[in-house]
């Protein structure tokens, strides 16, 4: 046995938070969870300092918490994404 070796029992566990991927949703469906245009949700998202994460091709992907927290906390309605 290695004397470097760890053991998974021996180190603290993670926050939940850190383990979960984040789901990314388009442009589009950002922009229909705020109730306005795709034009406008970029530009909401780059004011608010939201994650975008760009695709292989160039396009934008958001994180949905952030957009729902930008929903609830601003003007815009919010509509919950259902789960495909």
């Amino acid at each position: 046995m290695l004397h470097s070796a760890v053991r998974l029992a021996d180190q603290p566990a993670a926050p939940a938070r850190l383990l979960r991927r984040p789901t990314l949703i388009a442009t589009g469906l950002a922009s229909r969870l705020l109730g306005v245009s795709d034009k406008t949700a970029v530009k909401m998202a780059e004011d608010n300092g939201l994650t975008v994460v760009r695709t292989g091709g160039g396009h934008r992907r958001y994180h949905l918490d952030e957009i729902e927290a930008l929903a609830q906390r601003g003007s815009a309605p919010v509509a919950r994404a259902s789960a495909a």
